[in-house]
């Protein structure tokens, strides 16, 4: 296909013979604080947003002149802990490109090639791709230089290692909460990940649970194992070039030294965005500061759940945070 001047791949299906899906993204660019965000603006506006797709050889083609560029930073989070406000807020820096839970990223990691059905890909072409995709972005940017950043998901503490591999001096922040307010909340609202609890019964899960555990657990336990397994996932992969933040280290002085972390200045006005809701992409609610009511609104049985399980692991966590203003 003619490569426009605004295609950009936006993910992959790689059961299809052209697993590359494009959409053209006109004068759009990844201001949401959450990349579907944008594709939902893009694909409900009227008339909606042009789609094609390819060979993963013609997406790497594509970008084959471009410079070699990595990640300016990554970050990781255990779930509602701060990590979205943290990324719209660098999203205001300059030079900055936010990924935030994108898909295309989240595909590309997961993804194992050379298994029944992808269509022909080697395994080299993973980080291949992977690094065509963030050349492509980084080109379509308002930016001569653009500053990458990944936001993951919740369950991406688990292949931290594996990313590291692959960007051995990129830094990595990965930002915590308090246990209990992470499970209040997400039994209050449930993240994506807590799908598992009934996807795991009928498919492999991401925690490995059997269905047998999983029909034996509430709905509670099956939380707070999961927060668990985070907070212990990450602190068996943490190293030198990992930053421990949490939740309550979220100000501004904070969030500006992550910025020069990754190379990014902060404007003097980014601190405004702080006074909004971090998930809302009106941009209209504003932020409330939910810890104690989290706390007030958890039940025994959480409490004593985050106890046994999780505050171990979150407090080896909490030792290792560099100093921070609070």
């Amino acid at each position: 296909m003619g490569f426009l001047f605004r295609w950009l791949p936006v993910g992959f299906d790689f059961n299809c013979v052209d697993p590359v899906e494009w959409i053209d993204f006109g004068n759009e660019f990844l201001t949401d604080p959450f990349f579907f965000q944008t594709l939902n603006r893009l694909t409900s506006k009227t008339p909606p947003a042009v789609s094609r797709r390819t060979s993963v050889v013609k997406l790497i083609e594509s970008s084959a002149k471009l410079p070699y560029i990595e990640p300016a930073g990554v970050i990781f989070h255990i779930s509602r802990c701060g990590s979205t406000l943290l990324s719209n807020t660098l999203r205001l820096g300059s030079e900055a490109v936010v990924f935030s839970e994108a898909l295309p990223i989240k595909q590309l990691m997961y993804h194992k090639y050379g298994t029944n059905g992808d269509r022909g890909i080697e395994a080299h072409q993973n980080s291949a791709t992977l690094e065509a995709v963030l050349k492509l972005y980084a080109k379509e940017s308002r930016y001569e230089h653009s500053r990458i950043v990944i936001k993951c998901q919740p369950e991406d503490v688990f292949i931290l290692s594996r990313l590291r591999k692959l960007w051995p001096t990129v830094p990595f922040v990965i930002v915590i909460r308090h246990p209990v307010e992470v499970i209040v909340s997400n039994l209050a609202g449930p993240g994506g990940w807590m799908r598992e609890l009934v996807d795991g019964l009928s498919k492999p899960n991401i925690f490995r649970h059997s269905a047998a555990e999983l029909r034996q657990m509430t709905v509670e336990e099956f939380c707070t194992k999961a927060v668990s397994e985070f907070l212990v996932a990450t602190n068996s992969q943490v190293d030198n070039n990992c930053c421990i933040m949490d939740y309550t280290d979220l100000v501004p002085t904070n969030i500006r030294a992550i910025g020069k972390l990754f190379g990014i200045e902060m404007p003097p006005t980014f601190e405004n965005i702080m006074t909004l809701d971090a998930k809302d992409g009106s941009r209209t609610k504003l932020f409330t500061d939910d810890r104690e009511q989290k706390q007030n609104e958890a039940s025994e049985l959480v409490r004593q759940l985050a106890l046994s399980l999780a505050e171990e692991p979150y407090r080896a966590l909490l030792s290792k945070r560099i100093p921070f203003e609070r």
